[in-house]
């Protein structure tokens, strides 16, 4: 029996209660202090802006992580990822990277991609420079007070 990585689609409303509940399986969610409701009652209201992009990643039929990028929500010039989300149980099984992949095809023709990392969040930061995200600063206090977050960037075309 050959095995599937995870597909991609579009975010539904079906997958909402899924959604909530990869935000409760992370540690990362729980440690930096958001809540599954308030990330399913975000994830509603985006879902209503038909500028936002949202993705599940299914195995089988089960939802195992989402993500959600601003077109232009990078300075209002480039994609910003404004939030990735894998469950734990499933995490290191390519859930995470198949939806970066997916939203790098889908943003091939702009020139460079953006997302932020909590500075204490080494394993995502290891995970984005291996997809080849560069570190280019650092946001002190910029989500919350007390935190720092390192801005990464991908160049997918040069000028």
């Amino acid at each position: 029996m050959t095995h599937l990585g995870p597909s991609v689609a579009p975010m539904e409303r079906e997958h909402l209660a899924d959604c909530k509940e990869v935000v409760a399986n992370s540690r990362f969610f729980r440690e930096y202090g958001l809540e599954p409701e308030s990330i399913h009652a975000s994830l509603m209201k985006a879902m209503e802006d038909s500028t936002m992009e949202l993705h599940v990643a299914l195995v089988g039929e089960e939802v195992s992580g989402f993500s959600w990028v601003s077109p232009r929500g990078g300075f209002d010039r480039s994609p910003y990822l404004r939030l990735l989300a894998v469950d734990d149980r499933v995490s290191r099984r390519g859930v995470g990277r198949a939806l970066m992949v997916a939203m790098e095809r889908r943003h091939a023709s702009r020139r460079d991609l953006l997302l932020l990392v909590t500075a204490t969040n080494q394993p995502a930061q290891r995970f984005y420079e291996a997809l080849g995200y560069e570190l280019v600063g650092t946001l002190k206090d910029y989500v919350r007070d007390g935190v720092d977050e390192h801005l990464y960037r991908k160049r997918l075309q040069a000028t």
